[in-house]
């Protein structure tokens, strides 16, 4: 993997269909990104030679009936909140694959979707019980503090999904881009998918409780918003998170910029 320090370089190495992986100081990726035990918190993928197309939040006071935008990638890398950004080229990605990607990335941009800050937290928990299980000891003081964390974000999820619009579905930065693969019949492999806790998990039966709460309201949710049935390659494609793109075997690390820090 190629590395620079410089924004220009890295620019010249992305192809159309690359996936772009940040690393921000956004707060609340932030936050994410700990509990997923990555060094990425967003990701956008590449629709030409210039632009990205991403899932985020809008700016206050911009109207917006779709939750995906195309900014310019030096954009991006430019503001002051991005410290570093990956290149994971996807394997055997050839014209015709493409095409299809570049065809269910502007059908995406065409429905009716809106950005679910709830999704955000709602990842957080069973991310936390997956990358720290080591810290998994009933009778631990650190165990017990985390329960505790892990409940509070369950809640602020919850909370969150009211929010969303009733005509629109859900979609965070990852969950877009793996549907976006996944309507183009490519499959993104992940190594350890967030399948929600088990019924038997040690941690907390509250926990396991609110954890599918939480999912079958989404689910409930996108179906009222007319959400069309897609292919998932089995995985459940809301859970998916910036990190599992980051780890994906399909994905192969390309490029690399560290930005200077500001003196």
């Amino acid at each position: 993997m190629r590395v620079t320090n410089k924004v220009d370089v890295f620019h010249r190495w992305v192809r159309p269909g690359d996936v772009i992986a940040f690393d921000t100081l956004k707060s609340l990726s932030g936050l994410v990104q700990w509990a997923d035990n990555a060094p990425v918190n967003h990701v956008a993928v590449m629709i030409d030679d210039q632009h990205c197309a991403m899932a985020n939040k809008p700016t206050k006071g911009t109207p917006r009936t779709s939750a995906i935008t195309t900014p310019p990638l030096k954009t991006l890398l430019d503001a002051e909140k991005i410290r570093a950004a990956q290149i994971l080229r996807p394997r055997r990605l050839t014209p015709a694959r493409l095409e299809r990607l570049l065809e269910a990335i502007a059908g995406f941009e065409a429905e009716k979707t809106d950005f679910s800050v709830g999704h955000m937290f709602a990842l957080a928990p069973t991310s936390v019980i997956r990358a720290y299980a080591e810290l998994d000891a009933p009778d631990d003081h650190t165990s017990v503090l985390l329960k505790r964390m892990v409940r509070a974000l369950q809640r602020a999820a919850l909370a969150g999904l009211k929010n969303v619009r009733n005509d629109a579905r859900t979609l965070t930065c990852s969950e877009f881009v793996y549907r976006s693969f996944c309507r183009a019949g490519i499959k993104l492999e992940i190594v350890e998918p967030l399948a929600g806790l088990p019924a038997d998990h040690p941690w907390d039966e509250d926990i396991t409780r609110s954890d599918e709460k939480y999912w079958r309201r989404v689910r409930r949710h996108n179906d009222r918003a007319g959400t069309p049935p897609e292919e998932d390659f089995g995985v459940q494609p809301e859970t998916v998170t910036p990190g599992d793109l980051w780890r994906s075997p399909t994905l192969d690390p390309v490029g690399y910029v560290v930005k200077t820090p500001p003196r």
